[in-house]
């Protein structure tokens, strides 16, 4: 993502990132790797591309690196009255097994194993707007988004603050993004519903035919989802409907990466097959589905990834759930 330029941000921005930081600490970033079986590294979101090869420490997928000659940055994108109707609602999910994990996958999303949802929960249909956020933000019950973190830099704000969607009215329909897991639970209590667990998240978008992309087997085009080589920055919230969950989820690949409740663990498979859920933890928590900096072959319904819980990143958005039918 580096070589991009983007407007100067607002001494208001700044003064967020800066208040919200705490400097020093390393930044876990996503990253996407070249193949399923190759462990990646962690990077600020201004590392250049030599700082990608010498980076330690895998985390799971790095994002690929667009190219600003074939990624437009999106304009604003008018929602059909679908996107509106649906903007609010949420889909049921029903109990059941589905296979969790895969075989294949990187590290910490081994084994595939038999994992049980026992009781119904509900699920966005759609990811957060950026629009019903700042909603929440104008009531006080929500603090204002920024690029934030550990190791977020002057220059990162600099060079990111643009593809942050709070704030743009161009952009109220786009998911909310730079949004921390503490943001993330806020506007889900606001909202009168939480986080998801990672199991839900996971069994909301692969079903009980466990696919490896929410629609299926095959990797996406630009139709099914927003992902690296796609364009520069989401795009309006279900505006792939090829993309469909089984359970009719939308964005659940590509778009933004959404986070879930549980803290991190190098194997979660530890935590049973019955309603699994990691302790939240206080330094390191977990995001699900990709996002628009995601090769496509990667952006897989069981891909998962560390990231520091104080950080806001361009890729990091919401979707919420809520326990019972209705």
């Amino acid at each position: 993502m580096t070589g991009y330029r983007y407007r100067v941000p607002t001494p208001r921005q700044i003064g967020a990132v800066f208040r919200q930081a705490k400097w020093g600490l390393p930044f876990l970033a996503l990253c996407a790797c070249r193949h399923e079986s190759t462990a990646c590294d962690p990077e600020p979101v201004s590392a250049s591309p030599s700082a990608l090869s010498t980076a330690a420490s895998p985390i799971g997928i790095r994002p690929a690196a667009p190219s600003a000659s074939v990624l437009p940055t999106p304009a604003s994108e008018t929602p059909t009255p679908s996107m509106v109707a649906g903007s609010t609602g949420m889909v049921l999910i029903p109990p059941g097994t589905f296979t969790m994990g895969s075989d294949t996958g990187n590290g910490s999303e081994r084994p595939a194993r038999a994992v049980t949802i026992t009781q119904p929960f509900l699920i966005d249909k759609l990811e957060v707007t950026a629009g019903d956020y700042q909603h929440c933000v104008s009531v006080g019950s929500c603090t204002p988004t920024s690029i934030h973190g550990p190791a977020a830099t002057p220059d990162s704000v600099e060079t990111q603050s643009d593809l942050c969607t709070a704030g743009d009215p161009l952009k109220t329909n786009f998911p909310i993004n730079c949004i921390d897991r503490k943001q993330a639970e806020a506007y889900c209590r606001f909202a009168a519903k939480r986080l998801p667990t990672e199991a839900e998240w996971e069994y909301a978008a692969r079903g009980k035919s466990g696919f490896k992309y929410p629609w299926g087997e095959t990797v996406s085009g630009c139709d099914q989802a927003i992902v690296g080589g796609c364009q520069k920055g989401p795009a309006s919230v279900g505006s792939r409907p090829a993309g469909v969950s089984p359970f009719g989820a939308l964005d659940m690949a590509g778009n933004v990466g959404e986070w879930v409740s549980d803290g991190w663990s190098d194997n979660p498979a530890t935590f049973g097959t019955s309603d699994p859920i990691a302790p939240p933890g206080n330094f390191l928590g977990v995001i699900r589905g990709g996002s628009w900096d995601f090769s496509a072959p990667h952006a897989t319904s069981w891909s998962r990834y560390k990231f520091t819980i104080g950080s806001g990143h361009v890729s990091t958005g919401v979707r919420c759930a809520k326990s019972g039918g209705g």
